[in-house]
């Protein structure tokens, strides 16, 4: 059986070298910081190894909370990583990868997949704002640092 596999790639520049942008992404101490869209933070646990898992709890300015389970995939240091995220709503496929770009700059891009039928170009597009809004969130933590 063929199925189709949905996408949504966002790309942003960050201004900080590629090493900590991808530790960043790896440390629940930062994760916890910033990870999920505005208005939202996030509770996690994580084993960062391929096959590990990083499960979170999302949490709403108004009290609901959502959980959610990563199952890493592939990991390369400082370049890539793919994990498999399972949700009430949704099982998605996320990659994610680590560039140079300038002088101390990262291209990062963030592919959202999936082969679920039910999952809709509408559902793609609030996966996309969630992501977006939380590496919002990313940059502004960045300036703390």
């Amino acid at each position: 059986m063929t199925q189709e596999i949905n996408e949504n790639t966002i790309t942003r520049i960050f201004d900080a070298p590629r090493s900590l942008i991808f530790e960043l992404w790896k440390d629940p101490k930062h994760l916890d910081n910033w990870y999920g869209p505005k208005g939202f933070t996030i509770e996690s646990e994580m084993d960062f190894r391929v096959g590990g898992e990083w499960k979170y709890i999302m949490k709403s300015g108004n009290g609901s909370s959502f959980t959610s389970k990563v199952e890493y995939q592939e990991i390369v240091d400082n370049e890539k990583i793919k994990y498999l995220e399972k949700s009430a709503k949704a099982q998605l496929l996320i990659a994610l990868s680590f560039e140079d770009e300038e002088t101390d700059k990262t291209k990062f891009n963030l592919e959202i997949s999936s082969t679920d039928d039910q999952f809709t170009d509408q559902m793609f597009e609030g996966a996309a704002r969630g992501f977006n809004s939380a590496l919002d969130k990313l940059e502004a933590y960045l300036k703390t640092m």
